[in-house]
């Protein structure tokens, strides 16, 4: 279900360049990342939206699909 929301919301054109394989890795991710976020006890609780930028940038952006992190702007 991820996967399909992710197409959805994707610009025109995105999910196909990356891939089906590449969309469902982040859909993967997402819920993986989320579910960490959401269940896991935390030294540094996500309270705010910077905390969650802040883990996001920590943890989340390094672990995205290869094909995401190639893709040029």
């Amino acid at each position: 279900r991820m996967a399909e929301a992710l197409r959805v919301i994707f610009p025109a054109g995105f999910a196909e360049r990356i891939g089906p394989d590449a969309v469902d890795e982040l859909a993967d991710c997402i819920l993986r990342y989320a579910a960490m976020a959401l269940l896991l006890p935390s030294a540094q609780p996500l309270e705010t939206a910077d905390d969650i930028r802040a883990f996001a940038r920590r943890h989340f952006l390094p672990s995205l699909p290869v094909a995401l992190r190639t893709v040029p702007a």
